[in-house]
């Protein structure tokens, strides 16, 4: 499972249910169950039996961290001033980007040093 380590593939599907949920809901309403699928699912990996329920769980933070992804720049930039407004959304994404390149080096180095003991 090292290529879904960096970043689980199901959340790019989490983009396209993002803006029916954010019409339902509200943008506040998205990040609070986004939140929630991130909060529950760490537990459920730590408790998981099989790869089955590894996989699943892991789709469930991908939902969680891609609804977030959707709708925290978009209600950021509602609600800042014009002056920061580009910036603010503009550091979601850079560390976003950082927080997907940040585990790659790390994995493979990891994965040396195992192989190496």
């Amino acid at each position: 499972m090292t290529g879904t380590n960096e970043d689980p593939p199901s959340s790019y599907s989490a983009g396209w249910i993002s803006d029916p949920l954010n019409e339902w809901l509200g943008r506040r309403g998205v990040i609070f169950l986004g939140a929630i699928f991130s909060l529950i699912a760490p537990f459920g990996m730590a408790v998981s039996q099989t790869w089955g329920q590894l996989a699943a769980t892991r789709m469930l933070l991908g939902i969680g961290m891609g609804l977030k992804e959707v709708t925290v720049p978009v209600f950021s930039a509602e609600n800042s001033p014009p002056l920061i407004r580009g910036g603010l959304v503009m550091s979601w994404q850079i560390w976003t980007a950082f927080g997907n390149v940040y585990p790659i080096p790390e994995t493979y180095t990891f994965k040396a040093f195992a192989q190496s003991c």
